[in-house]
């Protein structure tokens, strides 16, 4: 039974093993900026759990646990809050508050401003893209803060007023602002490596992939280094196998992927959806109620879809491309042992052989005699 589970975890490893390197010689520039994870190792304890507290969008990338999922919902709701207490330092001088109702919003105030500085602080983004979607999202805050002003005509605007309403709107924006923008550049620079990853598949491997794959060296996650060639013709066989089940899987799966896609891109070039954007654009007065209360319960499920689909969409065709280069690695793996092999066989000594040809030449010449 030990041996059984030891050679199915030898198999499992070295497919695996295979697979990524597989990945690392076709996809040579790997996507490093917004589109990768962000890179955690070296946080402490504290900045992670703040991390994951105040950024909602990680309940849709990953599963997390419980508190981080009532934390984006505490978030999502209370951005809206933050709207609403905007408002209401525009429309209406000052009330009291209890104490209460203060720890909720300075708690979701300090997250929204974690998220911020997370943001600030994440080198995925280059210094210019962080100035100009800070700007985007300065201009978009103030627009909202003045149009809140004008609905009601006040003309003369005291600038600690201004500053308490943007400083509001600002809350409510800040969290779903970040995610949106992230979703964005995530759906956008999936199309396009997309569209890299068909060419892949598309085009024959070059010789040098199959190649680098054959001469790569491996390991099982432990110090012991191997290469394809080194396996015995079964192992190769089986990894064969392995891979063109794994391709026709993932081929079949384009199949539903791709009627998504087209649903999608139906959804987005519907009235509704053009709408739904543009409502979000339009000065407070003009607004659709109704329309920006459908957009406030669908906005979860769009970005968790968009997010979703996208990363999803990009490893489906990213597996088929390195599958194809892990079948024709395997193939020609294959077809060398089995030439080495029949090479050593006719490069051995045939000492039974020979003298099974003595004797019988001897015995025709001892008749030959009679």
């Amino acid at each position: 039974m030990e041996d059984k589970q030891l050679n199915t975890n030898t198999l499992i490893n070295r497919f695996f093993s295979i697979v990524r390197q597989a990945e690392n010689i076709i996809f040579k520039d790997k996507r490093t900026g917004i589109f990768a994870d962000r890179d955690m190792s070296n946080w402490p304890t504290i900045r992670k759990i703040l991390y994951k507290l105040s950024t909602p969008l990680l309940v849709f990338q990953e599963k997390s646990s419980p508190i981080y999922q009532i934390s984006a919902l505490f978030i999502y709701f209370m951005s809206f809050v933050a709207l609403l207490l905007a408002q209401q330092e525009a429309w209406s001088p000052p009330v009291n508050v209890s104490l209460i109702y203060e720890v909720i919003v300075g708690l979701f105030l300090f997250l929204v401003a974690w998220s911020y500085i997370e943001f600030i602080r994440d080198n995925r983004y280059s210094v210019l893209a962080k100035i100009i979607l800070s700007s985007l999202l300065v201009i978009l805050c103030l627009i909202q803060s003045f149009s809140l002003f004008a609905i009601r005509k006040i003309h003369v605007i005291p600038v600690d007023r201004l500053v308490k309403v943007n400083f509001f709107v600002g809350a409510g924006f800040t969290p779903w602002f970040i995610i949106i923008i992230y979703t964005l550049i995530s759906v956008v620079w999936s199309y396009i490596i997309l569209v890299r990853h068909t060419e892949v598949i598309q085009n024959p491997l070059t010789e040098q992939a199959i190649r680098q794959l054959l001469e790569v060296d491996m390991d099982d996650n432990n110090d012991t280094k191997w290469k394809i060639l080194d396996l015995d013709k079964h192992e190769i066989t089986y990894l064969h196998k392995w891979a063109e089940t794994n391709l026709s899987n993932s081929e079949k799966r384009t199949i539903p992927t791709l009627v998504l896609s087209t649903l999608l891109g139906f959804f987005i070039s519907t009235s509704f959806f053009r709408e739904m954007i543009l409502n979000l654009f339009k000065p407070e007065g003009s607004r659709n109620n109704l329309l920006t209360f459908v957009i406030a319960i669908l906005l979860p499920s769009i970005v968790y879809f968009l997010s979703v689909f996208s990363r999803t969409l990009v490893a489906l065709f990213k597996n088929i491309a390195t599958q194809s280069l892990v079948i024709e690695t395997c193939i020609v793996a294959e077809y060398s042992i089995v030439k080495d092999t029949k090479s050593k066989e006719q490069s051995q000594p045939t000492g039974t052989s020979s003298l099974v040809e003595v004797i019988v030449s001897f015995l025709s010449i001892l008749l030959r005699k009679r």
